[in-house]
């Protein structure tokens, strides 16, 4: 009996954890999203920018909510100790979070095109500066969510591993407080209206937010990598 309770449980902790990953994956989209914000801004494409950021909006309305249900559904049903329930839970919570961040920066770029930002339609070198490093910073972060998806899937069958890949994610925070810093001295010295200035800034903010969400993601899975 003791060996079909920790079977059951094992085959319980692997199904909530597939389906936290599948929540990954389309999180993965909406940062894509982002990246297409941004480049349309930079091609001074206000129409494709505000198209990127509809699509984003779309797919957290529909196909991640669908798979958030899932998730708690799955979770609900799972024959797991409070602990690892709770853990799992608060993984899934930091994913929506980061899709909340995403859909923030994508959110203010597509904004910045209508007050006053590239207006010119070609975009200035400051306007391609900050627009780069947005960009890098998103990037950054794009791979880092990869680092901590990987991690989340090495779950089922090296904790070990995942406990390594999670730190993959910690060792690029350095290098995205120093872009951030770099992108607030750019913002500073930009001459455009006070609702372009206040955008451009807001954007930089929830670009290092999405990072920071991303690494408490991290902090999360290693938990539950040393719980197992």
């Amino acid at each position: 009996m003791a060996y079909d309770s920790a079977e059951e449980e094992r085959v319980s902790y692997e199904r909530s954890i597939s389906s936290i990953v599948e929540h990954t994956r389309v999180v993965q989209d909406s940062l894509r999203l982002v990246l297409a914000t941004a480049d349309a801004v930079r091609a001074g494409n206000e129409a494709s920018a505000s198209s990127s950021y509809e699509k984003l909006v779309a797919l957290k309305e529909s196909d991640e909510m669908n798979i958030r249900k899932r998730v708690e559904q799955t979770l609900a049903s799972a024959q797991l100790i409070s602990n690892y329930a709770a853990s799992l839970l608060s993984a899934d919570d930091l994913v929506t979070e980061v899709s909340s961040f995403a859909e923030a920066v994508s959110f203010r770029l597509s904004a910045l095109s209508k007050n006053g930002f590239c207006k010119e339609g070609t975009p200035t070198p400051d306007e391609l500066k900050f627009l780069s490093g947005v960009s890098d910073i998103v990037e950054t972060a794009f791979n880092a969510f990869e680092n901590a998806k990987s991690a989340l899937q090495m779950l089922k069958t090296d904790s070990a591993k995942a406990v390594q890949k999670t730190y993959e994610v910690d060792t690029v925070e350095a290098e995205v407080d120093r872009k951030q810093r770099e992108l607030d001295i750019t913002v500073l010295n930009f001459k455009a209206g006070f609702p372009c200035i206040i955008l451009m800034h807001e954007t930089v903010q929830r670009a290092e937010e999405l990072m920071d969400a991303i690494q408490r993601l991290a902090s999360a899975i290693r938990i539950l990598a040393l719980m197992r």
